[in-house]
């Protein structure tokens, strides 16, 4: 069992939630397209993550997908500098499209960062909820006026909370409950699809028969 106080949930909630952005800006890499300003970096960082996003979804391995990203950069930087950073996004056109023609005919396998990345959204988004929730009942629980009040959360299944009053405040412990957790194994699972591993077996065993 966790147990943790509201302030410790929060703390969590940021540190992933910064966690998230750093992954996001070391993908975009806008520092890497210094011949353009600043505000065309940002702009070229966001299409190479949306790009990265889809061959992800793809299945593409991290290595194939870092030089296809650094062939993006360097087109769009070139591009860039010839008839600005406007143009030359508008003419990459759907990045989903250059994503399934860069990875027409490759063996696709599960989508580990992708898996990750879900995961760690569906917890914020529960901890969030479950933040918001633990507010609420604090509240309720200050407002009863007895001196200590424990219970669960609604909506939340095996999360428990013990309010106590003090001399001059209150404490809290809080268990999360299983929910949570249930949701960052199931995003992991469904944004992962470890299932394709399968696939990817099979389909190197066609082309070394093929060979």
């Amino acid at each position: 069992m966790i147990v943790a106080g509201p302030t410790e949930t929060l703390v969590i909630f940021l540190l992933l939630a910064v966690l998230l952005i750093l992954a996001l800006t070391w993908t975009a890499r806008p520092w890497r397209s210094q011949r353009v300003k600043l505000v065309d970096r940002l702009k070229i960082g966001a299409a190479i993550v949306r790009y990265d996003f889809w061959l992800e979804l793809r299945g593409v391995g991290r290595h194939r997908r870092r030089d296809l990203r650094e062939e993006l950069r360097a087109n769009l930087n070139d591009a860039a500098e010839r008839v600005g950073t406007a143009q030359a996004l508008t003419a990459l056109g759907s990045l989903r499209r250059m994503s399934v023609e860069a990875t027409a005919g490759a063996a696709t396998g599960p989508r580990w960062s992708t898996g990750i990345s879900v995961a760690t959204g569906a917890f914020l988004v529960v901890a969030f909820a479950e933040l918001f929730a633990l507010i609420s009942w604090i509240s309720g629980a200050e407002a009863s006026g007895v001196a200590r009040v424990q219970g669960s959360l609604p909506l939340f299944p095996g999360s428990q909370v013990t309010w106590d009053s003090t001399g001059d405040g209150f404490s809290v412990d809080f268990a999360l409950g299983w929910l949570v957790f249930a949701a960052i194994a199931i995003a992991f699972i469904l944004g992962s699809r470890p299932w394709l591993a399968l696939s990817r077996r099979r389909h190197v065993d066609q082309a070394v028969r093929e060979s």
